[in-house]
């Protein structure tokens, strides 16, 4: 950034600007992870509910699939996304959470 002097209207617009910025592209980035690992939960759970009367109690080792699913989706989902040039803080911080 260039070192231009800013009065506290101009300071307070750039701050708001990058607040929504950095909402919007957070917004982005997290909806894609919730959406797997809730989808992969509700399958595995009615598959579980499924076939428990069948298998007996060999079908709660079923609940294992959740995190195969759950990071595998995850990982092959997430290679779509395109880095931003700049972040802020809070774009770091999901991104050490959600790899």
């Amino acid at each position: 950034m260039d070192n231009k002097t800013f009065n506290a209207q101009e300071s307070t617009q750039l701050i708001e600007q990058t607040l929504r910025r950095s909402s919007q592209r957070l917004e982005e980035k997290c909806v894609t992870p919730m959406l797997v690992w809730g989808y992969t939960t509700v399958v595995v759970s009615l598959l579980i509910y499924f076939l428990l009367p069948s298998i007996s109690y060999y079908a709660h080792f079923l609940w294992m699939l959740i995190p195969l699913f759950g990071y595998s989706l995850s990982y092959i989902l997430g290679k779509n996304n395109i880095e931003p040039s700049t972040r802020a803080f809070p774009e770091r911080f999901v991104d050490t959470l959600w790899p």
